[in-house]
């Protein structure tokens, strides 16, 4: 049993800003009496210890409330991805078996528990993720996973009071969440608004893009890339106009980053390997990872886990080269094109799919479909109804006579 550390840093710097919003800023004193009336709520719901909530969980001081309050209150918290259409929604919740799901926070209550423990080895949350087949898979991590990966990366790259992390990726992400856990140990703010200065950002490489053709902040102290392989060519650019980039290297299955870029070093790969997780390069070339952070129901037999991505390893420095399945990422979404073929088999008339990465400047790679029926403009429509707007193919070929399910492109 731990101390909650929100409710440590309310008690040691109550006064102190923790979560600011274009609307409102709460100091940890605040949020922790607002994460006590979310408590409230949860309890008077008769919602048991150890059961699963399901939660479009939004980025906002109130997001971090409830997350807090169904730590304190034994839940197992499961955001959910709020672009999924609505069957994607359906399917999820069947899969997870939730027995309670909210989809917009519910109102706090008037009075708040002054409860504040925690578990540290228990469940904490349940995150989704894509697996090899293309069928969502879950991914369940102790709250000790998410502490021990946050510990080390504020280690790795000093964080503190004065410092503000924008909430830049969504809470279904673990990247999203480990912005949350870095922040409260650390006693640095989350900020929720553009309008707001920021020190720190967390970007997928498309969201990096995005920013320097619109207008960099000022005042960066760190730009936390991941989700994606970094183009040398945006590195380089990034580089010149000065800004504190630092590669980073993690998946769902750590409780995001085991490697990044320490403060100023020269960008190299993903990354220098961090003090909580041990890496190694299998003799096929795929890299495996022990430590705090990972999930222990993803580790294999021998006591690693088995990533699927191709890479080496030099003086440290971790260098990712490739997924070994067919697995993609595009502007920080992983897509199996599988599922996507699976989707086009659904179309009236296509009897054969198949959905290729094609490079892209702004998303790193964006699907193509091959199919062997003339595109119809109804596919689109029909598509958003099972599949996330990501996923739609950017473009629809014919494949020709004779040709099977793999052509040569």
């Amino acid at each position: 049993m731990m101390r909650c550390p929100l409710r440590a840093k309310a008690l040691q710097s109550p006064d102190q800003f923790f979560l600011i919003s274009a609307s409102e800023s709460l100091s940890f004193q605040e949020a922790d009496v607002l994460c006590g009336r979310y408590q409230a709520v949860l309890e008077e719901a008769g919602i048991s210890s150890g059961e699963r909530v399901a939660h479009f969980l939004p980025n906002s001081p109130e997001g971090v409330c409830f997350l807090f309050a169904c730590l304190r209150q034994q839940l197992v918290l499961c955001p959910l991805n709020a672009r999924l259409p609505e069957r994607g929604i359906h399917e999820r919740l069947d899969f997870l078996g939730s027995e309670t799901f909210y989809p917009a926070l519910p109102k706090p209550g008037k009075r708040g528990l002054e409860a504040a423990e925690l578990y540290p080895e228990k469940i904490a949350t349940l995150l989704f993720t894509s697996g090899s087949s293309g069928q969502p898979k879950l991914i369940s991590h102790s709250l000790e996973n998410h502490l021990l990966s946050a510990e080390s990366a504020n280690r790795h790259a000093p964080l503190g009071p004065g410092d503000r992390w924008r909430s830049s990726l969504p809470f279904y992400h673990v990247g999203g969440l480990a912005i949350v856990f870095r922040c409260v140990l650390a006693g640095a703010a989350m900020v929720f608004s553009d309008e707001v200065a920021v020190t720190h950002l967390s970007l997928v490489p498309t969201q990096l893009i995005r920013m320097m053709r619109g207008g960099i902040p000022k005042g960066l102290k760190r730009i936390l890339l991941g989700g994606a392989p970094l183009p040398q060519s945006l590195i380089e650019d990034a580089q010149a106009r000065g800004l504190p980039i630092a590669a980073s290297y993690g998946m769902t299955e750590t409780a995001s980053q085991i490697a990044a870029t320490p403060p100023g070093e020269k960008v190299q790969g993903a990354g220098r390997v961090m003090s909580h997780a041990e890496v190694k390069i299998s003799e096929e070339g795929e890299i495996w990872v022990r430590g705090g952070s990972v999930s222990k129901a993803c580790l294999q037999s021998d006591g690693w886990l088995h990533t699927g991505d191709k890479g080496r390893l030099e003086d440290g420095m971790l260098f990712v080269e490739g997924r070994m399945d067919r697995q993609f990422i595009s502007g920080g979404e992983n897509i199996q094109p599988e599922q996507i073929e699976k989707a086009l088999l659904g179309l009236e008339g296509v009897s054969q799919a198949v959905v290729v990465a094609e490079a892209d400047a702004e998303f790193g790679y964006r699907p193509v479909a091959w199919v062997d029926k003339e595109f119809e403009e109804a596919w689109n429509l029909q598509l958003r109804e099972r599949l996330p707007g990501y996923m739609i193919p950017v473009r629809f070929e014919k494949l020709p006579e004779g040709v099977g399910l793999k052509p040569r492109l």
